[in-house]
């Protein structure tokens, strides 16, 4: 299993359990307890962004799986609900274009995983949900073997393909039920 944090997942301030009706605040997590907890994933690592949770793997000779962390989130503790807004930041986006660089010289076809939509994927759901500076990935993406985007911010099932430069695969989350894909 390969992982990258969504915008819920380091300092919570929202963070909660649940038993029964009784609701009671958890610790929250930092970046680095990210790491830790998912340590098997970034073992498979062929690549590191010092400055996110962002990582490569190298799923075979053919094929790159680029994980990136698109999610803006508080420095330290919180109180408040966290971001939804989510971008690729200046360091992401140098790592990530030597990532893809490697991709292209290698011959190998690459899989690009994010939190945040590169995508408006319906007219209800979009602002804050669709990554801030997602026309310039595109852009940088389409340059490359990028033969699709997979993220999940909305909760909703749906495909972009054919008239996008990057196809683009929404999930859902595991606690909500099936919605079935539809595409566009």
């Amino acid at each position: 299993m390969l992982v990258i944090p969504g915008n819920h997942d380091i300092y919570d301030g929202w963070a909660r359990s649940f038993s029964g009706s009784e609701e009671r605040r958890v610790a929250q997590i930092s970046p680095a307890d990210w790491k830790e907890i998912f340590s098997a994933s970034y073992d498979l690592a062929a690549s590191q962004e010092p400055g996110s949770l962002s990582y490569s793997v190298n799923l075979n000779p053919h094929w790159r799986l680029l994980l990136l962390d698109s999610n803006l989130y508080s420095s330290q503790f919180s109180y408040t609900h966290p971001m939804t807004s989510g971008a690729i930041d200046d360091g992401e986006r140098r790592w990530l274009s030597q990532e893809l660089v490697e991709a292209k010289r290698l011959g190998q076809d690459v899989l690009f995983f994010m939190h945040h939509n590169l995508y408006s994927h319906n007219s209800v759901v979009h602002d804050g949900f669709k990554l801030n500076n997602a026309g310039e990935i595109v852009q940088l993406l389409s340059q490359y073997p990028v033969r699709c985007a997979f993220s999940g911010h909305i909760h909703a099932q749906h495909i972009m393909s054919g008239w996008v430069p990057v196809p683009e695969v929404v999930s859902s989350c595991f606690a909500e039920s099936d919605q079935g894909y539809w595409d566009s």
